[in-house]
């Protein structure tokens, strides 16, 4: 399975349109924006309950955007971000935006066919992007006026600017335009702690804003270890990111990493949502729960391969790697997008009301 991009992780706050606080790692300094200084990390010990401590362009409307879809068509299928909101769920995929209102149980399409990587709620409107950014209003397209170079992987809103991490820079929209904060890396994922913001890449490392530089984090044991960073969230004073190397904890001090040899599914974590106590994992081979360093099996989605997991009050919703969107409740499992269907269905008018 293709290595998928997480980027935003949802709570009440960031739907709101108030910044949601998750994080990365960082330990190189990286001088007003670019060149980066090796810094030092402490030691290392090992996995699992053993801690590593560490330092550490006009809005114009495209032809026929808003379409009656086949759900899921030929293109490779694959849910990239899941973001919930007024009664909607929003599912950015590979072959355009699902709606699905769970107030009429109704499946929509936005943007047939195009590659959809990140969703956010910014300052009232919902964000999508990909090739480009977009405003989502009343489920049509508008392009936003300004041009933004690479391919989108990543928002996040921190209430007065949208953080657009691209595959070439991380990149902040304000009222005035766009602006550049990070040249020269791939971004994957963003998040804040509860005073610095945290940026994973695909191959650059792990990068912290604290407000005057950024720093690149790593470890002293390998310091190649958070390399390629899939997943993160931010919660109760905790760090959580997910790589291709396992999942790790912070603790604003020491690090906590769980690999398969200490009883995950997998290696390759894929997503993280730290909005509640009990945090859950998606993997390329299982769903896990991590709570008070111990990790639990996620039953009927223990052995999927999740691309998103998503908290909906008592719900857990994930999507597998055939596009498939599942939500469970206690031991019960219903199926909201079957895997790689090809029916069609109409486009829904949004509901109002709570979910």
């Amino acid at each position: 399975m293709s290595k998928r991009i997480n980027t935003l992780t949802l709570g009440a706050a960031l739907l709101l349109g108030m910044g949601l606080l998750y994080g990365c790692s960082a330990d190189e300094t990286n001088g007003q924006f670019s060149a980066v200084k090796e810094a030092v990390d402490s030691a290392a010990t090992q996995v699992t309950e053993d801690f590593v401590e560490a330092t550490f362009a006009t809005v114009a409307a495209e032809e026929n955007i808003v379409k009656t879809p086949e759900l899921l068509s030929e293109k490779t299928p694959g849910v990239n971000e899941i973001i919930i909101f007024d009664s909607v769920l929003y599912a950015a995929t590979n072959d355009g935006i699902i709606a699905y209102s769970f107030r009429e149980q109704s499946t929509g399409f936005i943007g047939n066919g195009k590659t959809f990587r990140s969703l956010a709620f910014h300052d009232g409107n919902l964000y999508a992007a990909g090739d480009r950014l977009y405003i989502v209003k009343n489920n049509i397209l508008e392009p936003v006026a300004f041009e933004i170079e690479g391919q989108i992987n990543a928002l996040l809103s921190d209430s007065y600017r949208l953080l657009i991490g691209t595959d070439q820079a991380l990149l902040a929209k304000n009222m005035i335009g766009i602006e550049t904060l990070l040249e020269d890396i791939d971004v994957t994922c963003m998040t804040f702690d509860n005073n610095g913001l945290w940026v994973g890449t695909d191959g650059q490392g792990l990068f912290r804003w604290d407000g005057d530089r950024f720093l690149k984090r790593h470890l002293v044991r390998d310091t190649a270890i958070f390399d390629n960073v899939y997943a993160i969230d931010f919660n109760h004073d905790h760090l959580f990111v997910g790589a291709a190397t396992g999942f790790f904890v912070y603790d604003g001090g020491r690090w906590e990493q769980w690999t398969t040899e200490t009883g995950i599914p997998s290696n390759v974590v894929n997503s993280i949502d730290a909005s509640d106590w009990m945090v859950y994992v998606g993997t390329d081979q299982g769903v896990f729960s991590y709570f008070d360093k111990n990790i639990y099996p996620v039953s009927k989605f223990e052995t999927m391969p999740a691309d998103v997991v998503r908290l909906m009050g008592n719900k857990v919703i994930a999507a597998d790697e055939n596009g498939g969107i599942f939500v469970k409740r206690g031991y019960t499992v219903r199926t909201l997008i079957e895997p790689i269907k090809k029916e069609k269905q109409e486009v829904f008018t949004q509901a109002d009301g709570d979910i």
